[in-house]
């Protein structure tokens, strides 16, 4: 069973006519019926009933409606988890020295985590244990 049939099936039980499916989905409307076909071949079972110029679900196509629906909604969460979120997120480290957080960074952090609610921010002064050059996880708030 291929995504690309699915599709097609799932555009044409939607609106009910090959005519229409084929239009939206910028196909001819032979490579839709032929897609329908080869579908229903593959399955054993006819998924539509053809009524002259219009058409209806069998019994068949009104049981792998929702499949068809589910199996396209988990390829495109697929396809948009591998692709990467549109927006970064993650957590931004800052080693820095106090001074520095205090009174120029922290209103310059606070502004990237608003403006980027998917990372957040973590600061990290530097100590005798841990040099300028370490980045600890400590929240923002605890550096001023």
């Amino acid at each position: 069973m291929e995504l690309r049939l699915l599709v097609t099936f799932e555009k044409v039980a939607t609106v009910l006519s090959f005519t229409r499916a084929a239009a939206e989905l910028a196909y001819a409307q032979s490579s839709v019926t032929g897609q329908i076909r080869a579908l229903e071949s593959s399955l054993g079972t006819e998924l539509f009933d053809r009524l002259g110029s219009r058409i209806r679900l069998t019994e068949a196509g009104e049981r792998l409606l929702p499949y068809a629906r589910q199996i396209i909604e988990l390829t495109e969460e697929a396809r948009a988890a591998v692709a990467g979120a549109a927006e970064p997120a993650g957590a931004l480290t800052v080693g820095t020295m106090e001074s520095l957080t205090s009174y120029r960074l922290l209103p310059l952090l606070e502004f990237f985590t608003t403006a980027i609610p998917g990372c957040g921010c973590r600061c990290a002064r530097p100590s005798a244990t841990r040099p300028a050059g370490h980045c600890a996880r400590a929240r923002t708030t605890s550096a001023s």
